[in-house]
């Protein structure tokens, strides 16, 4: 049985996953109320930004995951208009349960606080931003799960 989750070990995805929930409440509370300091709001960007570079250095290390990505890459820009649906949104290969709903969540307020903070990026819009980052990259490790990888020889315990 494997131990993996979003493509990457247990541990280190629901570091991400929790880190990302995180952002995306925090978000909101130091954008519209003062309940959070200056300093605090910086400790959770310092440590979102950790979180997001350890597992940046793990998807961008991973074999297994530049090669579904070199799959997803080829399949999804051949010479043809690329169309959006909600299903294409919502593909489980691009992560399940929480994952796309916090992904959308996360690009939603990144959004609303770029505009919002008319070109200046303070801490509660990069806070939005490296939650949305780090869902971005889980939903590329997770892409090694699908393509058949397993069958490439890739990360079998």
């Amino acid at each position: 049985m494997r131990a993996r989750l979003y493509g990457l070990g247990r541990p280190l995805a629901l570091m991400a996953l929790l880190v990302a929930a995180a952002d995306a409440i925090l978000f909101p509370i130091a954008l519209f109320t003062d309940a959070l300091s200056d300093d605090q709001l910086q400790r959770a960007l310092y440590a979102s930004a950790f979180a997001l570079a350890v597992v940046f250095l793990r998807v961008a290390f991973d074999p297994a995951v530049q090669r579904a990505l070199g799959r997803e890459w080829q399949a999804a820009f051949p010479v043809r208009p690329v169309r959006f649906s909600r299903s294409g949104l919502m593909d489980p290969k691009w992560g399940g349960g929480l994952l796309p709903v916090l992904r959308l969540v996360l690009l939603g307020e990144f959004v609303i606080g770029s505009f919002l903070g008319s070109g200046r990026a303070p801490p509660p819009v990069l806070l939005a931003f490296v939650g949305f980052a780090l869902c971005g990259l889980l939903s590329m490790s997770q892409l090694k799960d699908h393509e058949g990888s397993d069958a490439d020889g890739a990360d079998e315990d």
